[in-house]
């Protein structure tokens, strides 16, 4: 069995290894890559992007309030006859 403990400083290490040995608990300390927790900065919404976004919305939107009973759909052939 494995367990990963992550501590937040040398001196949380430093008593969980203690805390470990006076239980005769074999264990390994294992250094982690930095790379790990960068942070890249957060994308920039296109124009396109931004738009499909709003259409999803609204849709989301209508499809909560036609629930409710606060709006109507139309079927698809009523909808194909008015074009």
């Amino acid at each position: 069995m494995k367990m990963i403990v992550h501590t937040r400083s040398k001196k949380q290490e430093k008593h969980v290894k203690l805390f470990l040995e006076d239980l005769d608990i074999a264990f390994t300390i294992v250094e982690e890559d930095a790379g790990v927790y960068k942070k890249h900065p957060p994308k920039s919404i296109t124009k396109k992007e931004s738009q499909l976004l709003d259409n999803l919305s609204q849709s989301v939107n209508f499809v909560i309030k036609h629930r409710k009973g606060k709006v109507k759909a139309k079927t698809l052939n009523q909808f194909l006859d008015e074009l």
